[in-house]
């Protein structure tokens, strides 16, 4: 199986947008080295906003984006 890196390294992306399930923080460390972003979809849960923001994500897609911001203060 081709790795999600690999791909948009080779497409010139400037960012990948993978689900939070899918998302390590080898994986945001690679994308980063890449030049690439790591925008990550749907991500409503406090623990899975603290996990990604630990891996050092650039951005979260939300459903509870009033929350989320008490959650990030």
């Amino acid at each position: 199986m081709p790795n999600i890196i690999d791909i948009a390294t080779s497409l010139n992306a400037y960012a990948i947008h993978p689900s939070k399930t899918l998302v390590s923080k080898k994986l945001v460390e690679k994308a980063h080295n890449e030049g690439i972003k790591v925008n990550v979809y749907t991500v409503n849960e406090k623990e899975d906003i603290d996990r990604l923001k630990n891996y050092g994500v650039d951005a979260i897609f939300t459903d509870q984006a009033k929350r989320a911001l008490e959650y990030l203060k």
